[in-house]
């Protein structure tokens, strides 16, 4: 309905000057051109939940009444967004989804968030977690348990715990271990040692910026995701036919090819690749768009 669902072309052939150089690249170009703004093939690309549901071959569990209904997935985040409610059911009615009522959706607030300010980019990150939670499991109950800010998302967690208010608990976030206070980790640990008691399972993004060294310049994996006893979820890109059904699935690489640098500088030609490193991400913040998922990215433990 917005994006282009289907990302490879025809090869191509293209050639850019500049800086006394010259480069020609032959090859599949990615997505709708980037000046495109028809409706259905918005750029760059990405998938609606009919295509999502498609290709994991879900609907026909969702026919055998494998829908999500009698479960809760719970949805942790900082600050969460004051029109997620609003934002969720115009999604839902967009595609057709049920509608987001009371009956299937509460917010938990923890205590003194309304004395903090709003946190910036937890709004789209909010957004994102609720409506594909949503999308995918479709007769789930949703709780969006908000935690005060950053700092105690170990707190919400453990508010979820204690008062069971779901099998399922699902966070976009996670931190470099590497820099964490190992106190804090043994209490995270404990709290997520309750959570396995009760059978509850707890899932973590693995992170943005794979093994942390082109952000922080040392090798590092990511907590909570990497406690034994949370589930890690890490980052795959998604390609699919016609057909919707799955074209190619793969994890996230080490690199970026880029041939031009931006257009901005007269598209001069590059040397690839760049290197960024290894991109098993689970958090979505470098290229998304919250409606609907965009360039085919799956990494979130809510899908």
């Amino acid at each position: 309905m917005f994006f282009e669902g289907q990302a490879f072309r025809a090869p191509e052939t293209h050639t850019f000057t500049g800086g006394g150089n010259t480069a020609t690249y032959s090859g599949n170009r990615y997505g709708a051109d980037i000046t495109n703004t028809s409706l259905g093939h918005l750029p760059p690309q990405g998938y609606s939940p009919d295509e999502m549901q498609t290709a994991y071959n879900m609907k026909p569990l969702y026919q055998a009444g494998w829908d999500g209904t009698g479960e809760t997935i719970v949805i942790v985040d900082a600050y969460g967004s004051p029109t997620i409610a609003q934002d969720a059911e115009v999604f839902s009615q967009v595609y057709g989804l049920p509608d987001i009522t009371p009956s299937n959706f509460q917010i938990v607030k923890a205590v003194g968030l309304s004395n903090n300010p709003h946190g910036s980019g937890w709004d789209t990150e909010t957004t994102l977690d609720v409506e594909w939670a949503h999308a995918m499991a479709p007769g789930a109950k949703i709780a969006l348990v908000v935690a005060t800010n950053r700092g105690s998302l170990d707190e919400a967690i453990n508010l979820a715990v204690v008062h069971h208010l779901g099998n399922t608990i699902s966070n976009s976030w996670s931190s470099v271990e590497g820099f964490g206070n190992p106190a804090q980790y043994i209490r995270v640990n404990r709290i997520l040692q309750m959570a396995a008691a009760q059978g509850i399972d707890v899932n973590f993004s693995t992170g943005d910026a794979g093994d942390e060294t082109p952000r922080v310049g040392f090798v590092s994996v990511d907590f909570p995701a990497s406690s034994p006893f949370a589930t890690a979820i890490g980052g795959t890109s998604l390609a699919l036919n016609a057909d919707n059904t799955i074209k190619f699935e793969t994890g996230w690489g080490n690199n970026e090819t880029r041939i031009a640098d931006f257009a901005s500088l007269g598209s001069p030609p590059m040397v690839p690749p760049l290197n960024f490193g290894e991109r098993t991400a689970g958090c979505w913040h470098h290229a998304r768009s919250e409606t609907p998922s965009s360039a085919g990215n799956h990494n979130h433990p809510d899908q």
